[in-house]
């Protein structure tokens, strides 16, 4: 459009200029001049204009400056020689000049292409999750509104990735769609896709099917994970449970039996002896089925948190109440003048109960864990101390997993330092391992002070 814009002025203009130019303007020098505008007008506007600007031209000159002037008549041989080769010549330097710009531009497309693919194929390789980046570089590379990957989820549209404003949220806001697998559509805002860019939007397309498919594989290999998980999860339950649960029970009954037992003669400190070791019995196993609902709340998501100042002094206390040791086993040493820390005191007091009793069972003979607490600033962090065999660097992470033993002599099932880590994350605390200086291990739980 704009050639034939320049052909419709430049015509008129060039050829009034030419006549009043005087008698010095010749047919050939106008023949020429009228060349030079249609080479113009081919670089501007293709073949097509031009051809038009040759002809009338062609015209101009056989009527303005070929003798008898303004008419058709043509006298000289040599006049209808030189008119006849100024439109053939301007018509075929047209054509030229259309061939190479069209050319050029396939050039130009084909560069802009490589480079589209060779984005496209670097985003791929360099991502875990390309969806979006690649709807992202779709938008550019076609200068689109908005581009979004939607996926049917009933009779509604989910939104998988989108780029641009506003984001199509069903098929019929698009001006154009592509089918990437079942289920899923490319929806396309903007101007319609040429037929010569096809090529790239099915390459576009093609990777972006395969992220789809990619993320639908990941998302299975995550469930089945979690499968797998809770698998292992029942296996080591249903081994806890047949043997930590059983042997308890066994022995329970033993002891009781041998009491009903009428042949049997207990003396009143034998018998005192059965029923605190019985007591000790129900203790362990109210302390396995209290982790045993820990961890099964902690899975499901189904734990309250009623976070509100609590004295930590007063919560450790009833920790080392509960699991009914004396002051030989631990060395509870926080002072009444602490400041408050926010926590929901049932939980943290399972923790701690966890901590301790991790630490009195691995620590030596005659040598008591201890308890210890200081501020910093905001935070005040609780020392668990023991001074037994101490956890390799390699095991720190591990040992906070469900059913993993420090060793096979220390007892239990391996829920405790599990279950004191997810109650840890859900006070919004941190719990950490260290070193006790010399030998042994310090677990270290920081909570908020409250303000």
């Amino acid at each position: 459009m704009l050639g034939a814009a320049l052909g419709c002025a430049g015509l008129p203009l060039l050829t009034v200029v030419l006549l009043h130019a005087g008698e010095g303007v010749d047919l050939a020098t106008a023949l020429l001049s009228y060349v030079t505008l249609t080479v113009a007008v081919a670089v501007v506007g293709g073949i097509w204009p031009s051809v038009v600007v040759a002809v009338a031209g062609f015209v101009a000159g056989n009527w303005y400056f070929t003798p008898p002037f303004r008419t058709w008549t043509v006298h000289s041989g040599h006049d209808v020689l030189a008119l006849v080769a100024f439109l053939t010549t301007a018509v075929v330097v047209s054509a030229l000049v259309d061939l190479n710009a069209r050319r050029t531009a396939e050039a130009q497309r084909a560069r802009a292409e490589s480079t589209a693919l060779a984005r496209l194929a670097a985003t791929v390789a360099a991502s875990d999750d390309p969806l979006t980046s690649l709807v992202g570089d779709l938008r550019r590379a076609f200068d689109l509104e908005a581009v979004a990957v939607l996926q049917r989820d009933g009779d509604a549209w989910q939104a998988q990735a989108c780029a641009g404003q506003p984001c199509p949220r069903a098929p019929e806001d698009g001006a154009d769609t592509l089918d990437l697998e079942a289920g899923s559509v490319l929806v396309l805002r903007g101007p319609s896709t040429p037929v010569d860019d096809r090529r790239i939007l099915a390459a576009f397309a093609a990777q972006l099917a395969l992220a789809l498919d990619r993320r639908r594989l990941e998302a299975e290999a995550v469930r089945a994970e979690g499968l797998a998980e809770a698998n292992r999860l029942r296996t080591s339950l249903l081994s806890a449970v047949s043997h930590d649960l059983r042997t308890p029970l066994a022995t329970i009954k033993a002891w009781l039996t041998g009491l009903l037992d009428e042949d049997a003669a207990f003396d009143l400190d034998a018998t005192h002896h059965i029923v605190r070791a019985a007591v000790g019995e129900v203790d362990r196993l109210n302390a396995l089925v209290g982790n045993l609902l820990d961890m099964s709340r902690l899975e499901t998501g189904a734990l309250h948190v009623n976070t509100q100042p609590v004295e930590i002094d007063a919560v450790a206390a009833a920790a080392v109440a509960g699991l009914g040791y004396h002051s030989h086993h631990v060395d509870l040493a926080l002072p009444d003048t602490l400041s408050p820390v926010l926590a929901d005191a049932a939980l943290l007091e399972r923790v701690l109960a966890n901590l301790i009793d991790n630490a009195v069972r691995h620590s030596p003979p005659g040598k008591p864990c201890q308890v210890r607490a200081r501020v910093t600033g905001e935070v005040m962090e609780v020392h668990i101390v023991d001074h037994g065999n101490g956890i390799p660097v390699e095991r720190r992470d591990t040992v906070f997993r469900p059913f993993q033993r420090l060793d096979d002599h220390a007892g239990g099932v391996g829920l405790g330092l599990a279950v004191a880590r997810g109650l840890s994350e859900a006070l919004s605390a941190d719990l950490r391992i260290t070193d006790t200086p010399g030998h042994g291990t310090t677990m270290v739980i920081a909570l908020k002070v409250a303000s």
